[in-house]
């Protein structure tokens, strides 16, 4: 017991010291708010940047599906005179094309459009889930500097009433020994703000794909946002069809449908046209001399469909659009439970948030006060001084998560709805 006082005994008389280090080999380069972090996150992300490369492909996409099959040029010699009777030999020169039937030509047109769109939805619903992200990061930043602050400022005044206690020398022993273990435990929960601030900043770092140990980054703003009203009943069919992955859904079904009129259409077979000229050279054979002379070729063919007895190319397309039907089906169903349990969220969260906001917070404050002058007029003790501190702090720290779940729940909602009109002013009051 008396070695664990005197481990306690070291490390406080450490406290004061420790305290100034916090933070102070820390050179924040930028400081940025909100637009500007989401700005630069949304320029330096790579996976960003790969989804918008997708893009790039589906354009060069529908430019191979606009080529029209290739010619054959065909070059040869029949009748080759193997035997020596001076025989008459054909030298052959022609082309030969491939005529798509059915539409299929144009159906991989519209084919490869639609695949462009499905991926602009796709990346605007990347897009959608990156902004969400990246503005709980800069959230989290908020929360635990503000978080951070606090801490400091009661570690600040608990280690300098300690040191007054230490040097006038009122207290002294296992009180002394008290007093310290108080004081310990306000440092430590200091040093624990101070680490989910560095790893919150960190976390900043995620989304630029661009980390820098000899920069650093810090964000600024305020959470001080108002509550806002929503009318589900006017956003809810504008979410069923402008959300991004209602969207993405709608393009994937549309994309079976063609797909579904590509496989009728690659049952009509494709016709080759052959056109040539034939060069017969003369034949000086004394049974049968033929002069030379010259021969246009014409032929058309055409496979014999046996395969079009088999449909199960048609199945397969059909159950692929069933099954992006449904898809559609249940994004839309889903979007309008998620919208509304968002919603009951948010309403519960501004609740909850209200209790701080109507007096708890300043209620608190004017506590402490009162407990402060107590103490330095001798009417309280350092004990209690502490005990009220830690107390204050809890609330503090409640509040602190009420409001992360406030904004947190806001976001999420507007982000179920498809809207995003969030602005965090850049200083606090």
């Amino acid at each position: 017991m008396l070695r664990s006082l005197l481990t306690i005994v070291l490390l406080t008389s450490f406290s004061t010291i420790g305290a100034q280090k916090i933070l102070t080999n820390k050179n924040f380069s930028k400081t940025l708010s909100y637009k500007e972090y989401l700005n630069l996150a949304t320029k330096s992300n790579l996976l960003l940047a790969a989804e918008k490369y997708k893009v790039n492909e589906a354009d060069a996409k529908i430019s191979l599906a606009k080529i029209f099959p290739n010619p054959q040029f065909t070059f040869g010699e029949a009748s080759g005179d193997i035997t020596g009777q001076h025989l008459q030999q054909q030298i052959f020169v022609g082309v030969n094309q491939t005529i798509p039937r059915g539409g299929k030509y144009k159906q991989g047109i519209k084919i490869a459009k639609t695949e462009k769109e499905l991926e602009i939805a796709l990346y605007e619903d990347y897009l959608r889930v990156f902004k969400l992200d990246v503005t709980k990061r800069f959230i989290n930043v908020l929360i635990a500097q503000m978080d951070y602050e606090k801490n400091s400022k009661t570690n600040e005044l608990m280690q300098t009433e300690l040191k007054k206690k230490e040097n006038s020398g009122e207290i002294k022993g296992v009180e002394l020994y008290r007093l310290q273990i108080e004081a310990g435990q306000i440092l430590d929960q200091l040093y624990q703000s101070e680490a989910e601030l560095e790893i919150a900043l960190y976390d900043l770092y995620i989304p630029l794909s661009n980390y820098n140990k000899d920069s650093s980054i810090t964000v600024k703003g305020s959470l001080e946002i108002p509550f806002k009203k929503f009318n589900i009943d006017s956003i809810m069919p504008i979410a069923l069809e402008e959300r991004t992955d209602v969207v993405m859904a709608k393009k994937r079904y549309m994309l079976s449908e063609e797909h579904k009129k590509l496989a009728k259409a690659n049952r009509r077979k494709d016709l080759d046209i052959t056109f040539g000229n034939n060069s017969y050279t003369e034949a000086t054979n004394y049974i049968g001399p033929t002069p030379s002379y010259q021969a246009i070729t014409v032929m058309f063919s055409m496979p014999i469909a046996f395969s079009n007895l088999k449909k199960e190319d048609l199945k397969i397309a059909e159950l692929q659009r069933q099954e992006a039907e449904n898809e559609q089906n249940y994004i839309q169903n889903l979007v309008k439970i998620e919208i509304s349990q968002s919603y009951d969220r948010y309403i519960i969260a501004e609740k909850q948030l209200q209790i701080y906001n109507s007096g708890l917070m300043e209620s608190s404050d004017k506590v402490l006060e009162q407990e402060l002058e107590s103490y330095k007029s001798g009417k309280t003790s350092f004990l209690d001084l502490s005990e009220s501190h830690r107390k204050l702090d809890e609330v503090y720290l409640s509040y602190f998560r009420s409001l992360k779940t406030y904004i947190y729940s806001l976001i999420e909602l507007e982000d179920d709805m498809g809207i995003w009109d969030l602005e965090f002013k850049n200083t606090s009051k």
